[in-house]
């Protein structure tokens, strides 16, 4: 199995290897959002996979109610 970059690692490594604009980094946040987002639906998913039962309809129901999603 591939792994993946954890959202806060790539952020980090972003944001220390150089300096960025306001822009620039307004939109590596955006991305490490995005990001973690997945990882967090993923792990929703996963829990489901695993026979746990869950209140929420779905993956975005269950990030939104529970993170504050603007989507």
């Amino acid at each position: 199995m591939e792994k993946k970059e954890i959202s806060i690692y790539w952020l980090l490594d972003k944001i220390i290897t150089k300096k960025h604009t306001d822009s620039e980094l307004n939109y590596i946040f955006q991305q490490a959002e995005a990001m973690h987002k997945e990882e967090i639906m993923k792990s929703y998913y996963d829990g489901e996979a695993d026979g746990r039962h869950n209140q929420y309809k779905g993956r975005e129901q269950y990030y939104n109610e529970t993170y504050g999603g603007q989507e």
